[in-house]
């Protein structure tokens, strides 16, 4: 179960996991503005500006709190925790199945960058800066 939480111009997810250890944790995932998609923000208008940006935090906060929750459900939930990029890939692989994918989550709207990262039907990981310009290996 997760609970958002909005202290003065912030709005947190807040939840409860079982770490490596069957450790129980509390973990606070706070909204940034940059993480906001326009539309979100553009939906809440005649608000001032300010008011725009809580409730587009809101709605993103409301996103993550249903994902966290759901991923508890279903048993896909990953720990959070400091890990290198090759226990990371192994961990999404091995959940997800995906070949490739890009590094930062696309969001409506805006460039996804140059950065992807790219499984091998080997299972050799590789990593690209410039759009498969070059590669660098990572697994």
């Amino acid at each position: 179960m997760a609970s958002i939480v909005e202290r003065n111009n912030s709005v947190s997810v807040v939840y409860y996991y079982q770490d490596e250890d069957g450790n129980k944790k509390q973990k606070w995932e706070t909204v940034k503005k940059d993480q906001l998609d326009r539309s979100e923000i553009e939906a809440a208008t005649g608000k001032r500006v300010k008011e725009k940006t809580r409730t587009a935090k809101r709605a993103a906060a409301g996103c993550r709190k249903a994902e966290v929750e759901y991923t508890q459900n279903k048993g896909t939930f990953i720990i959070p925790k400091k890990t290198t990029v090759k226990d990371f890939l192994s961990d999404f692989v091995s959940l997800y199945g995906e070949r490739k994918w890009g590094v930062s989550a696309y969001v409506q709207g805006r460039n996804r960058g140059t950065e992807r990262i790219i499984i091998g039907n080997d299972g050799s990981a590789w990593y690209t800066k410039d759009h498969y310009g070059s590669f660098v290996r990572i697994k």
